[in-house]
């Protein structure tokens, strides 16, 4: 395997590298790889040493990375508590039933949860529906209400992050845009919580400050609103 963009211990290149690596693992990893090694047999090996926080004092000006990746670290399992169950109430008389049931104090829906626990830029999904005088249709030209919930939950696309900058905005604003037209939804188990971005006879729509277009050919196509 070959890592592009390496020039010198600690010197990994551009971004890219430590887009996918902490740079603490970069590091670590450099400092312990040898110039060959056995598989599978080497691998516990150089996993543990990389992982182990014990073997930091070893590699050299470890420290700053070391500092990033424990901040890093803990802003993901801070992310991550969205979709953590409760401890167990451990008391006489009381069983699992229930246990699984999540408690979000914090976040709106599941958009917003899965949203926030992404290491990516967060996004939404979004299903594309064009409303018209004579109802609601699929992009494909089904009508809605004669197209099956599991099949209509399929119909998701995820919008630009470049348009959603504010998650929680971007999804209050999808709530207004969906309620009027399928409040039905919010008792199917298909689809619950499901966002739709309302297009009109011509494919468009004005969302979020943005121009949004949608054809087969190009499929969604944005721009910023003058």
């Amino acid at each position: 395997m070959v890592m592009m963009g390496i020039k010198s211990f600690g010197d990994y290149g551009d971004d890219d590298n430590e887009k996918v690596y902490e740079k603490y693992l970069l590091m670590k990893t450099d400092h312990f790889l040898p110039d060959k090694i056995q598989l599978p047999g080497d691998i516990s090996t150089l996993v543990q040493c990389v992982y182990d926080a014990a073997t930091d004092a070893e590699v050299p000006e470890i420290e700053p990375a070391a500092e990033k990746f424990e901040t890093d670290l803990k802003a993901e399992q801070q992310k991550a508590v969205v979709f953590q169950v409760k401890a167990p109430q451990l008391k006489q008389g009381i069983t699992l039933h229930g246990w699984l049931n999540r408690d979000h104090t914090d976040v709106v829906n599941d958009q917003q949860a899965s949203a926030a626990v992404r290491d990516i830029q967060e996004t939404l999904e979004v299903i594309l529906v064009q409303h018209t005088t004579d109802g609601d249709f699929l992009l494909d030209g089904r009508k809605l209400a004669e197209v099956a919930s599991a099949e209509i939950a399929q119909q998701t696309l995820r919008i630009p992050a470049v348009i959603t900058p504010n998650i929680t905005a971007a999804i209050t604003e999808l709530e207004d845009l969906t309620r009027p037209y399928h409040l039905r939804w919010q008792d199917d188990v298909w689809l619950n919580g499901a966002l739709v971005l309302p297009l009109d006879q011509n494919l468009t729509a004005t969302f979020n400050g943005w121009q949004v277009s949608y054809s087969p050919q190009l499929g969604l196509s944005y721009s910023k609103e003058e």
